[in-house]
């Protein structure tokens, strides 16, 4: 199929971002998982095994770094004296992973893959992975430039044992559930606030601040999306709020952001990658993918993804251009134009 406009256009390809004028400082795809897999011989709050923070992207107010807990242990116990943070359990086996956490860490919270911790600052915790086989794979995401605000607790290393041991032997009841202020929230049970500005349906506000918000308070929040087949987002920058987007599903072509001033720049982001957006910088996100959807979590150095979202509408006619040029270079001609003219054309955000 022909597409006007798009001779100019050089193609680009990779796992990360190719850009077409130049490179843009920091604005790379950012694998999670270490070399090997996801085994590693120890764990180390010191050691993280991917990190996106201010040092590599210019971001202000925001770091992620990705972790794998070995079997059969435990973090050492630590606190954030300035710092709150998001723990977002990717990966785990049956056993989930449990937080255990204040004075004496006498409270427990227990997550299961996919589900995001909300640990204000000022709170010593420790995770836990109860499981003899089987990693437990998180990121962090704090509300600073960097991950360095990880301070070690010594006191209750008695009882950083005692409740690993309860964890091993699944005597949680030896530890009380608490209402907060650490929290454990499941995306799937938060329900999306309506159509947002970018034109997503599903963008949930799982990690709120606000005073109504599902974890009032906090100062760095985290939404999930899920994007359709071939969706394109409206272009849009976030003024005074620094994201990072972590891809949890994808298909094989991944999730495209362009970003730029014109939108010039793409990055090309695959399932377990982080990808950094400093604020202000114009992006859309477009699943080239004929059937696979998008499935990621965004983080914010804001209390809400429900905020700080202006729509760029003079930027949307280049980005359905460089959408429809990527639509020609990853999909079988038959197979588009088959999708065309049986697709509903009441459905909004995809193109055609």
């Amino acid at each position: 199929m022909t597409i006007d406009g798009a001779a100019d256009l050089a193609p680009r390809s990779g796992p990360a971002a190719d850009h077409r004028d130049g490179p843009a400082d920091g604005i790379t795809a950012v694998g999670l998982r270490p070399p090997g897999g996801p085994h590693v011989a120890a764990f180390d709050w010191n050691a993280p095994v991917a990190v996106v923070d201010g040092h590599s992207t210019g971001l202000q107010d925001l770091a992620v770094g990705g972790y794998v807990l070995p079997p059969y242990r435990y973090t050492p116990p630590i606190e954030h004296r300035r710092t709150d943070v998001i723990v977002h359990i990717r990966r785990c086996g049956p056993e989930k992973a449990v937080i255990l956490y204040g004075d004496r860490l006498r409270y427990r919270a227990v997550a299961d893959r996919g589900d995001l911790v909300a640990i204000p600052a000022g709170h010593r915790y420790l995770v836990a992975n109860g499981s003899a086989d089987e990693a437990v794979e998180f990121t962090a995401c704090h509300s600073d430039r960097t991950l360095h605000d990880v301070h070690p607790v010594t006191d209750p290393a008695a009882d950083a044992e005692d409740g690993f041991a309860a964890v091993v032997s699944q005597q949680l009841w030896r530890w009380d559930f608490a209402p907060g202020p650490v929290r454990v929230v499941s995306p799937h049970g938060v329900g999306a606030t309506g159509v947002s500005p970018q034109g997503h349906r599903t963008l949930r506000p799982v990690i709120d601040g606000r005073h109504d918000g599902t974890t009032p308070g906090m100062r760095v929040c985290a939404g999930y999306l899920e994007v359709a087949p071939q969706f394109l987002a409206r272009a849009h920058h976030h003024p005074g709020t620094d994201v990072i987007v972590e891809v949890l599903e994808a298909g094989p072509q991944g999730a495209v952001t362009l970003f730029g001033d014109e939108l010039q720049h793409e990055a090309r982001q695959l399932a377990g990658e982080l990808l950094p957006l400093p604020r202000t910088v114009p992006h859309t996100v477009f699943n080239p993918s004929m059937f696979d959807r998008v499935v990621a979590v965004e983080y914010r150095s804001s209390q809400s993804v429900d905020h700080d979202n202006e729509v760029l509408a003079h930027l949307q006619p280049e980005a359905v251009r460089c959408a429809e040029r990527l639509l020609a270079e990853d999909t079988d001609p038959a197979l588009l134009e088959a999708y065309r003219r049986h697709r509903d054309p009441a459905e909004q955000g995809r193109l055609g």
